[in-house]
């Protein structure tokens, strides 16, 4: 069946999530740290404790409030600074600046065009937080493209959940086959999408090697989804 809704996780396939977040948290910390504390040492103490917390939010552990300024507490902690109030100012000003930034990853918006070309209906499909990925959209230029945005906040469960993907398809109307989800992450893009009985394309733009066993399509460019 041809594929009318193209489904495009946000971070880190359309947005660079990583690229646009480094800006930021190097922008805060030398506001509070200058020196004091080099910076590398602050983001790779940071990075897998945000990870773990997201792990933990995607598997309903923790609430997103709580999520939104436990990752600078425990940076903070770990680094012999234990400061609750600065913790939550990190995150406050993390969530403000971070939609400001705009890098996209080359060709998204060409991609996009194409699809809105041939009249195909494009969604967002995110674990990201609703005020967060609204503001990214519309400052990076993504916004005449997206038909749908959802996200796990609205949805009240995170990718990969088989609701996450249901409540999609109701909303939109969908059967699975007609539908592809393009993403990076292999837990929450892919096996999320392959639970549902819809198309996965793995985006790697590293090109990392495959886990052993694991079958799927992967692009390193998005202008490969188009040919």
């Amino acid at each position: 069946m041809e594929k009318q809704f193209y489904c495009f996780d946000l971070d880190d396939t359309l947005w660079d999530f990583h690229g646009n977040s480094k800006i930021v948290l190097e922008q805060l910390h030398r506001q509070v740290f200058d020196e004091k504390i080099p910076f590398y040492l602050f983001y790779d103490t940071y990075l897998p404790i945000n990870d773990t917390l997201w792990a933990d939010y995607r598997n309903g552990k923790i609430e997103v409030e709580h999520l939104k300024y436990e990752r600078f507490y425990q940076t903070l902690k770990a680094l012999g600074i234990d400061d609750l109030d600065l913790s939550k100012w990190f995150s406050s000003a993390y969530l403000d600046a971070l939609p400001k930034q705009t890098k996209l990853f080359p060709k998204a918006l060409d991609v996009l065009n194409e699809l809105k070309h041939r009249k195909k209906t494009i969604a967002i499909l995110t674990n990201g937080f609703t005020e967060v990925q609204t503001h990214k959209i519309e400052k990076s230029g993504l916004r005449p493209y997206i038909d749908y945005l959802f996200t796990s906040e609205a949805i009240g469960v995170a990718k990969p959940h088989k609701h996450y993907f249901q409540t999609v398809m109701s909303k939109m109307q969908a059967v699975s086959q007609e539908m592809i989800m393009v993403g990076d992450s292999l837990v929450s893009d892919i096996q999320g999408a392959t639970d549902s009985d819809i198309e996965a394309v793995w985006f790697n733009p590293n090109k990392l090697p495959l886990p052993d066993g694991l079958q799927v399509k992967a692009i390193s460019c998005l202008s490969e989804l188009i040919k």
